[in-house]
């Protein structure tokens, strides 16, 4: 009997400890911060909230990886939100704040979050997954808090490379996906109300058959006609020195912060 109830008790000993693993970690504070260290399995759901105790309130959090000469490998801000971390490896939060009562950050391991249709943020985060089956087509518009907003989203895969596949910014507009596999959007963002990205993984193209030879070419020309002009339209909109700066920012950390990583694995 008292075997039983040993074993009983280890059983359930265990279970507790697997309960405990897998619930995540919550850090919480009401000015500047480096949190405690977190284990993220590569998929990791990070929601944050915050109080503001006045209309001045600032929020900044930077994702460091616990590796020697390594800048921050992502970021998030904003009064209140989600992203998603998708590496592996020991983590933590180093945290600007200011006019804040108080702000919470909670990270949770997930199996992968996807969307297929719609997703939406006001500052820089990661999106949840999608799935593209080599060809998407994706919308993209924004809403300004002031004059100086600013917004660009690179498409990175999940599979580890180097380099995202691509980007784009500015206001609002539209481009193409053509690849397959799983993608999620890192979005660099300032000074906006709310972003708004919108998925298609079957445009109308798709619908048209091999013999369907001229409306194949009158609708690429007009595609091409059609981007060609939202460039125009992005470059007349964005400031060209600041915005081009950030991404090219963004270019060299990433690649020198997963080039670490890989090395000192």
């Amino acid at each position: 009997m008292n075997k039983n109830l040993i074993s009983l008790l280890l059983v359930i000993l265990f279970l507790s400890s697997i309960s405990t693993s897998v619930s995540g970690d919550t850090f919480t504070g009401v000015g500047n911060k480096t949190t405690a260290t977190f284990e993220s399995v590569k998929y990791t759901k990070i929601d944050w909230t915050t109080t503001a105790s006045n209309e001045f309130d600032i929020f900044s959090a930077f994702i460091e990886p616990i590796i020697e000469d390594v800048f921050f490998l992502d970021s998030f801000d904003g009064s209140t939100g989600t992203t998603y971390l998708y590496e592996e490896g020991t983590f933590y939060f180093d945290v600007i704040a200011a006019n804040l009562d108080s702000w919470e950050i909670t990270t949770t391991p997930t199996t992968g979050e996807y969307f297929t249709d719609t997703t939406s943020g006001q500052g820089n985060s990661n999106t949840k997954l999608f799935e593209c089956f080599g060809e998407c087509e994706i919308t993209w518009s924004t809403v300004a808090a002031n004059e100086f907003d600013v917004f660009s989203a690179f498409i990175e895969p999940i599979e580890e490379k180097l380099f995202f596949f691509e980007f784009f910014d500015g206001a609002s507009g539209s481009t193409f996906l053509y690849e397959s596999g799983l993608f999620y959007f890192n979005v660099i963002a300032a000074n906006l109300e709310s972003w708004t990205i919108n998925l298609d993984i079957t445009p109308a193209t798709n619908d048209a058959t091999l013999s369907d030879t001229s409306i194949l070419d009158d609708e690429s020309s007009s595609l091409t006609t059609d981007n060609d002009k939202q460039s125009e339209s992005s470059t007349d909109e964005e400031a060209v020195g600041f915005t081009g700066l950030l991404v090219l920012v963004a270019i060299v950390t990433k690649s020198i912060i997963r080039y670490n990583m890989k090395k000192k694995k």
